[in-house]
């Protein structure tokens, strides 16, 4: 007797109380369909659900669309869930908008383990922060370019030394390329 594990189908699933902005997503997981923001004007998408485009600041920009969910978070031996990105001709994006004040800070460091599982993955991160000025301002720090599949490789970059000195963080993006990339122990640290 075959004996079917973790069917969700079958749930009853009770009602949902979230911000309007984000009804349209948990309304499609009623019919088990993963929907993202895209913004039209900046043709990028965006997650977590937000009142208005993260690129554009307006509302008007922010249609919804089903996207396949090719980047997944999975299982991998000794790590437990790791974030898996894969891209082909496109780039696929991890964003994690912040508010975090550096302007003091003695040391701020992003850390990441990172493995390419297939294909020669590309890992950039991205950091967008406001300088002491007010001005904001937007950095790339490499992480590979283009490695071979292979082990587990650490990685740690020094935020403070962006010029011009970041004063606050706002949002970093991390953005793989041209392979399957495995994602780990991802990490701000301020002290």
């Amino acid at each position: 007797m075959a004996v079917t594990l973790n069917d969700t189908l079958g749930v009853k699933r009770g009602d949902i109380k979230h911000y309007d902005f984000g009804m349209p997503f948990w309304e499609a997981t009623r019919q088990k369909k993963l929907v993202i923001q895209y913004c039209k004007t900046a043709k990028k998408y965006q997650h977590f659900p937000r009142p208005v485009s993260i690129f554009t600041g307006r509302r008007r920009d922010i249609e919804w669309r089903e996207v396949s969910g090719k980047g997944v978070v999975s299982p991998e031996a000794k790590r437990g869930r790791v974030f898996q990105a894969v891209s082909s001709s496109s780039a696929t994006t991890l964003v994690q908008p912040i508010g975090v004040d550096v302007q003091k800070a003695p040391a701020a460091t992003l850390s990441l383990d990172y493995k390419v599982a297939g294909g020669e993955g590309r890992v950039r991160v991205l950091v967008a922060y406001d300088d002491a000025a007010g001005k904001a301002r937007t950095s790339t720090l490499e992480v590979t370019a283009g490695d071979p599949p292979g082990d587990w490789t650490p990685w740690t970059g020094d935020v403070l030394a962006l010029r011009p000195r970041a004063s606050r963080l706002k949002e970093i993006r991390i953005v793989t390329e041209g392979g399957t990339v495995l994602l780990d122990n991802v990490a701000l640290t301020v002290r």
